[in-house]
């Protein structure tokens, strides 16, 4: 059996057409009817009519000039574009594309399986990407954790990948700053016009970042290993002639302001 779907051109509305089962959740209900895109496909199947459960199919296509917006997305993304292929082992996309703004997103991904447990790898690219409170929702508990303890705010070049082998999750993520502003909460002497990377590999934090305060330059260097219930390791602050007014004396802890 061979099927083909050209230059379709999926709409909010057509959301209602879809099975209901496939859009229970409120969430899988919003993203249905937050899509639009000109989608094309071609599918293939084979197999014996009387043991559906054995037969081969493949699937290929994409979809370009998408445009989608969620309640839980601080922006819309609009340019979409990638292309994709499905069969019994699994799903692979490719040329993953959007824009927000000035913002550049490209990715990709690639799953083994269709269950839970299935192994898979995906990277995210995003060029100048505005970074604030409202990612906050997005990051597991424990990296919210730590988001909290930094407060960042400014520009960003990211990559990130994720991938999953035998049941366990490997990150790694770079970020560039472009133009940065940070605070630690143990010391909350406000960090700006930063550049630099943090570099996130498996569980191992590194920083290499310059920034400005009270006018002048500021070096950050240092690792930190997550663990399981905290974190261990080194960060050094550096800077020179920095001026000892109220905002310093204010971040430091008691007996150092003493």
């Amino acid at each position: 059996m061979e099927a083909s779907i050209d230059g379709l051109d999926f709409q909010p509305r057509l959301a209602t057409l879809l099975p209901a089962g496939l859009i229970e959740a409120d969430w899988s209900r919003q993203a249905a009817t937050g899509l639009s895109m000109r989608l094309h496909l071609n599918a293939t199947a084979t197999g014996a009519v009387d043991d559906l459960a054995a037969a081969a199919f493949e699937v290929s296509g994409g979809f370009a000039e998408g445009r989608f917006e969620h309640s839980r997305l601080p922006f819309p993304l609009t340019d979409m574009t990638a292309s994709f292929t499905a069969d019994r082992e699994g799903i692979s996309v490719t040329g993953a594309s959007a824009r927000s703004g000035a913002m550049l997103f490209r990715g990709s991904a690639q799953a083994h399986g269709w269950n839970e447990q299935a192994d898979f790898t995906c990277l995210l690219e995003a060029e100048r990407l505005v970074v604030g409170r409202q990612w906050q929702p997005f990051l597991p508990p424990e990296w919210a954790g730590h988001w909290r303890k930094l407060l960042p705010q400014g520009e960003v070049d990211l990559r990130a990948e994720l991938s999953r082998t035998a049941g366990t999750l490997v990150p790694k993520v770079s970020v560039r700053c472009r133009n940065l502003s940070l605070t630690h909460y143990r010391f909350p002497y406000r960090l700006d016009r930063t550049v630099g990377t943090v570099i996130l590999d498996g569980r191992l934090v590194t920083l290499h970042l310059t920034g400005q305060a009270g006018g002048n330059a500021v070096q950050v260097t240092g690792s930190v290993r997550l663990l399981e219930h905290g974190s261990v390791g080194q960060i050094e602050v550096r800077g020179n002639s920095l001026p000892i007014d109220d905002r310093l004396l204010a971040a430091m802890p008691d007996k150092g302001a003493d």
